[in-house]
């Protein structure tokens, strides 16, 4: 019963008396008010930490909550307990634990009833389908990524990570650490530690956190524009390649929120657009290579080929001809491609050489 009550209200509960059988029957009453009508019952009580409610009679929670060392069994789907157990080793959980041969998917720990919970997050988080061993395969080969904070409290950095638009899924926290078991987030592991730095510090933990997907302006340039409006205690983060990217997440004082928000829709208006070369090429195969990287540009961005046009010769010598590929774009979209095509290296063509927005010539 009292695990049907932990599943409705979304919270651990470990029971620090010997399990007893009760019939128990209520009506029109929330999860936690049945709780304390089970409770008063059997004559026992509860301590709240968090997210874990620890159950017994008064006298036991008042002497050895904290200290007293329950023992718990765990069964799992897919890992076996004898590879779990040097997980919860390598991890520096303080607990013991044992598996026994003829139950290969329980396992029991010995720990204090926060400890516990620990534990029980976990292997929620690692019995995945994913981390199911290969037949054959003993030793559990599991990537976490860990951070360590240092001003905010590891479950309030989940809470603004989730505001920031980056929802966590698998994870633990412990201490001051957070372990990340998420595949998801392990592939971009260097900008998800990037977020996080910049909401673990002591503005940030009173702070609004929001994330903003810009439709006509760079990131890089986006962020530049919001600092440059002069708002007091207003940061802008930006993922890797800001200069491509449209995303950013806003962090500022709860006051200012509104005002940031329409700042900065203020600042993702379409500008007017310009012509401007995007680089120029010449010798034998000059207008084969510009046609090659337009081509290559438009898969690259949302600019279309049309918007990007080739000139005629602009030597006006057919045996040296030199021609250029320009955009009749917006300047963030032009900036864009140019600094593409810088990617790109300035390695000659055979028979002839090129430049990067040294010229402008007429349409193709």
């Amino acid at each position: 019963m009292l695990s049907a009550l932990a599943i409705q209200m979304d919270m651990n509960i470990v029971l620090i008396e010997e399990p007893a059988k009760v019939t128990f029957s209520v009506q029109n009453v929330t999860p936690m008010q049945a709780l304390e009508l089970l409770l008063q019952t059997l004559g026992l009580s509860y301590i709240r930490d968090g997210n874990l409610l620890v159950v017994g009679s008064e006298e036991k929670l008042q002497a050895h909550y904290g200290t007293e060392q329950t023992i718990a069994r765990f069964d799992m789907v897919y890992l076996r307990a004898s590879q779990v157990r040097p997980l919860l080793s390598e991890l520096g959980l303080p607990v013991k634990s044992i598996a026994f041969d003829n139950n290969p998917y329980s396992l029991w720990v010995q720990g204090t009833p926060r400890d516990l919970v620990t534990v029980k997050e976990l292997l929620e988080a690692v019995d995945q389908f994913e981390n199911a061993p290969f037949e054959g395969e003993q030793e559990l080969v599991l990537t976490y990524g860990e951070f360590q904070s240092y001003a905010v409290e590891p479950a309030r950095l989940v809470e603004m990570a989730k505001s920031a638009g980056v929802p966590l899924q698998k994870y633990i926290t412990f201490g001051n650490r957070l372990l990340v078991f998420d595949s998801q987030i392990l592939a971009y592991w260097n900008e998800f530690e990037k977020v996080m730095k910049e909401l673990d510090t002591v503005d940030a933990r009173s702070s609004s956190i929001f994330p903003f997907k810009l439709k006509h302006v760079v990131a890089r340039d986006g962020a530049s524009r919001l600092a440059a409006m002069g708002f007091t205690g207003v940061r802008a983060v930006t993922f890797n390649f800001p200069e491509f990217s449209k995303q950013l997440i806003v962090i500022c004082p709860p006051e200012l929120e509104s005002q940031v928000y329409s700042a900065l829709v203020t600042i993702d208006t379409a500008p007017e657009k310009i012509s401007a070369p995007i680089m120029s090429s010449t010798g034998k195969f000059a207008l084969e290579e510009l046609k090659a990287k337009r081509r290559l540009l438009a898969e690259m961005t949302s600019i279309p080929l049309s918007s990007m046009r080739i000139s005629d010769n602009i030597s006006g010598d057919p045996d040296h001809p030199h021609y250029v590929l320009w955009a009749h774009e917006t300047p963030d979209n032009i900036k864009l491609l140019q600094d593409l095509v810088a990617s790109f290296g300035s390695t000659p063509t055979p028979g002839g050489n090129r430049q990067n927005g040294d010229a402008q010539g007429g349409d193709e």
